[in-house]
């Protein structure tokens, strides 16, 4: 399953900004102090990493219900899958017995490399007591339920989506081979590409990002470098929706320059 990040749609050449130009551009704000008050960008929390599996205490029997449960714990972790993972062994497991071990927990030793899909091979070992257990291979069956966004009536071009012409539904997603729009995504910054019957599963491929910087329009500029944020202002010289790049022109020093949009009448210059 290939997971595709935000649309960036293709515009004409411009002039790109370089670090030595930021001076002009941001004439007449280059004097500012680091502290300008102005709005910084969220920055995202650091990663940390996922806890070891451990699925039990005591000498014990493992069945396919323990073994399952900590191969859909280990592989939701390991791969930072956002849904709940469903997993059942194609041929029959075959439980195990294990003693002298205080505690027991699985390793993932290999998956295909290009991920988890409808049905694929995996194997894994058992370590108890500080000692390897055995090894296993199965092919297994898989279920990714996430909730998306499906249309609940018929959608034409262009029209506006919100959450009053789609709702979330969970479905398996590793059911399809196109990029469905998932809970998070802000469905006011898209538009119907083509006509959507009702009751269908919303899909890249079926929005276009929305225009919500026009041209001509002023706009709000974000520029973070070295640890300065500076917000000012500019005019948007092509229209823009959300995640593409446009021209703008600094209204004081009349510089153009690229910057992606980012929000309602608001863009980023990165560097």
């Amino acid at each position: 399953m290939n997971r595709l990040t935000a649309i960036f749609l293709p515009i004409a050449a411009a002039t790109s900004l370089q670090a030595a130009e930021l001076g002009n551009i941001l004439t007449p704000l280059a004097s500012l102090p680091a502290n300008t008050g102005a709005a910084s960008l969220p920055v995202a929390a650091p990663e940390q990493a996922p806890p070891p599996v451990v699925t039990s205490m005591g000498d014990f029997t493992l069945g396919d219900t323990q073994i399952l449960d900590a191969l859909q714990r280990e592989l939701t972790a390991s791969l930072a899958l956002r849904g709940e993972l469903k997993l059942s062994f194609v041929e029959p497991w075959n439980p195990i017995e294990i003693k002298n071990g205080k505690d027991w927990s699985l390793v993932v030793d290999g998956i295909p490399k290009s991920g988890i899909s409808q049905n694929f091979p995996i194997r894994f070992s058992v370590m108890a007591g500080g000692k390897k257990v055995g090894v296993w291979q199965f092919q297994v069956k898989a279920k990714l339920i996430e909730p998306v966004w499906v249309s609940t009536r018929r959608l034409e071009r262009g029209e506006s989506i919100n959450s009053a012409v789609a709702a979330l539904q969970d479905l398996d997603v590793l059911n399809t081979n196109k990029e469905l729009l998932k809970a998070d995504e802000k469905l006011d910054y898209f538009e119907v590409a083509q006509a959507v019957p009702a009751n269908q599963v919303l899909s890249r491929s079926d929005i276009t990002p929305r225009h919500i910087v026009r041209r001509g329009k002023v706009v709000d500029v974000v520029v973070n470098e070295g640890g300065i944020n500076i917000s000012m202002k500019a005019m948007a010289l092509a229209d823009g929706g959300v995640g593409e790049t446009i021209i703008v022109r600094n209204i004081d020093s009349k510089k153009d320059f690229q910057a992606q949009v980012v929000g309602s009448n608001t863009v980023q210059v990165k560097f």
